[in-house]
């Protein structure tokens, strides 16, 4: 039986970890949760909570910054109310949350993970090591990454927009968003 030589070992994880990593390297555009590109589930969606109140929840991936994230969320917020019927909202409450992962590199895939130390034999009959440059492999690369979730429960309404400084209106929302929202294509 033949065994898989360790360089085709290590080109398959090369070729793995690059396919993975590249799932993330676009921000996240606008585009409802069920739509996906990659791996992540991220993007928009709501929650009806009782007629007029809705949860509305924008989740970017790790290259999609928090203003992104928080423009996205109310850009929705604005839409779904339109949709609805309603002239303006209010953010009753409102947060972003920042999830934090740790993303390890992989060690370079020319160190040989298969290599284990090479003994000989010496005239005296003592066991030596035979001295190896990749013996150590380097260290992997570990970092921290950063991935947004804003979110919002807003309550809509008729008419006249209210005073209170929560308050939006949602066709001036949506016009004034409009040009830095990215879709998906």
């Amino acid at each position: 039986m033949r065994t898989a030589r360790p360089l085709s070992i290590a080109a398959a994880l090369l070729i793995a970890t690059s396919a993975l990593a590249g799932c993330s390297t676009a921000p996240t555009p606008y585009r409802p949760v069920g739509v996906r590109s990659g791996v992540a589930a991220d993007g928009y969606r709501e929650v009806r909570l009782e007629p007029g109140r809705w949860r509305v929840v924008f989740e970017g991936n790790i290259v999609t910054s928090r203003e992104t994230v928080e423009t996205y969320m109310l850009y929705r917020a604005a839409e779904l109310t339109l949709a609805e019927g309603y002239d303006w909202f209010v953010a009753v409450s409102r947060d972003t949350e920042a999830h934090d992962t740790l993303s390890v590199r992989p060690p370079s895939p020319t160190w040989d993970p298969y290599w284990s130390p090479h003994w000989r034999v010496t005239r005296g009959g003592v066991w030596r090591t035979w001295p190896r440059e990749s013996a150590v492999p380097p260290p992997a690369e570990v970092s921290k990454v950063t991935a947004y979730e804003a979110m919002a429960e807003i309550v809509m309404g008729r008419g006249p927009r209210p005073a209170d400084p929560q308050a939006y209106d949602a066709s001036g929302v949506a016009r004034t968003l409009q040009s830095t929202i990215v879709r998906l294509e």
